[in-house]
């Protein structure tokens, strides 16, 4: 447990040992680490429209604050672990707050349950298909980028769509609020069942009941 009078400092070192800003995905950046007090926050930059933060991400967030060594002394001293989730146009999406309150019945070795296994592995970008070939990637904050090139002897087309995701009983959600042209109807909720994911492939079942393979790009 770190004294009350060392734990501003003791936060200013883990502040001070991750360099920003650090590009954490395609849509997501750690803009800088703050420690003020007995707080120490995290802010990122997202480049996706959200309305809020999914309590899917909450859910994972706090289980990651809780069960992260560097973080747990700092907890147990009384700090607050803050995430700051900021949209384009300095919009403010929303914060997760961690206290050690929020960490009750929590220990360092408890497995994580099945949805926060899934939502770490599904973080990236993936793609499927030849003709339409598509590119999904999932932010850690929940935001959701599309691209889909499709050929034919007509024509050729490029759609990209933007919007967000969650995962709620290995079920993975997916809505669309932006799309370019506006072929599809927005907000429709897209709903894939899991049924497996590796670092390499993630197979699913889409509403329709067909099985398909994404691939992670590297």
């Amino acid at each position: 447990m770190i004294e009350k009078q060392g734990l501003e400092p003791a936060l200013r070192r883990v502040a001070e040992m991750v360099r920003t800003p650090e590009k954490v995905d395609s849509v997501t950046t750690l803009r800088r680490i703050e420690a003020e007090g007995a707080t120490l926050r995290f802010v990122f930059d997202v480049t996706v429209d959200a309305a809020q933060i999914p309590e899917s991400m909450r859910a994972a967030m706090t289980s990651n604050a809780c069960n992260r060594p560097a973080l747990r002394p700092a907890l147990a001293s009384g700090a607050t672990i803050e995430w700051v989730y900021v949209g384009r146009g300095s919009g403010a999406i929303g914060t997760i707050k961690v206290t050690e309150l929020d960490c009750a019945g929590r220990t360092p070795r408890q497995e994580p349950t099945k949805d926060e296994v899934l939502r770490e592995k599904i973080v990236g970008s993936w793609s499927e298909g030849i003709s339409p070939y598509t590119i999904a990637t999932f932010s850690q904050g929940g935001g959701y980028k599309g691209v889909a090139y499709s050929t034919s002897e007509k024509r050729d087309m490029l759609l990209s769509g933007e919007g967000t995701w969650w995962i709620k009983d290995g079920v993975l959600y997916s809505k669309v609020n932006k799309m370019n042209p506006p072929t599809f109807p927005l907000d429709k909720v897209y709903v894939d069942k899991i049924v497996d994911i590796s670092d390499e492939t993630m197979t699913l079942i889409d509403m329709s009941g067909q099985k398909y393979t994404k691939t992670k790009i590297p």
